[in-house]
């Protein structure tokens, strides 16, 4: 796939566990959309490609590294500003998705591993996220 212009992407880190929980976390305060439960998601740096992208909001976010996969959808930010481009990603290694994380305050409140189908009903959320996760259900 193309990459999009920086100042129209975002990506989405869709994070999931061996046990098929998927992370999700709640937007520091201070940030536009703050409260809301979400996952980690974050904007291209100068030439920077997006799955790297991934790698390093999830790392800054949360302290976690992981293996990015491919994209899984796409759909607009809550404001329409940005097109937000979902990626599979696993723990790496495995046993790092059961340890602590290491929030980064300024931009994370809290974060917890939840099925798909906990993760659909959360509240507050963005529309994307609630859709996306309803339509997974606990199958995946």
């Amino acid at each position: 796939m193309p990459q999009d212009s920086a100042s129209a992407v975002a990506i989405c880190a869709l994070i999931r566990r061996e046990d098929g929980r998927y992370l999700l976390i709640q937007r520091a305060p201070n940030l536009a959309g703050g409260g809301f439960w979400c996952p980690i998601t974050g904007r291209p740096e100068d030439g920077e490609q997006l799955k790297q992208t991934v790698v390093r909001e999830v790392q800054e976010e949360v302290g976690m590294h992981v293996t990015v996969g491919p994209e899984v959808f796409k759909c607009p930010t809550s404001d329409g500003r940005f097109t937000l481009r979902w990626f599979k990603c696993t723990p790496n290694p495995p046993s790092v998705g059961f340890e602590p994380l290491k929030l980064r305050r300024q931009e994370v409140s809290d974060a917890r591993w939840m099925t798909a189908k906990e993760a659909s009903l959360l509240d507050p959320t963005f529309e994307s996220t609630a859709a996306f996760f309803s339509q997974l259900g606990d199958t995946e």
